[in-house]
């Protein structure tokens, strides 16, 4: 047994058909997705950058740093 359409998912809603949705994203070239933290969050520096920086602007202060173990920094 096919499904409410018999297999023509160009008659679904692709709300609620997952076939039809597949077949709207190919159809409109990319998946409706949008940057839910801001697209300067992935644009930025990476965590190993900040990271870095934090320790060399400690050292130029004259401290050392170094990070946090969760198992044993309480």
């Amino acid at each position: 047994m096919m499904g409410h359409h018999d297999g023509i998912h160009s008659l679904c809603d692709p709300d609620t058909c997952f076939a039809a949705k597949m077949q709207y994203w190919r159809e409109s070239g990319r998946a409706p997705l949008k940057f839910t933290y801001g697209q300067a969050n992935f644009s930025g520096p990476t965590i190993r950058e900040r990271q870095d920086k934090i320790v060399a602007d400690a050292a130029a202060e004259g401290r050392t740093v170094r990070q946090v173990n969760p198992r044993y920094d309480r």
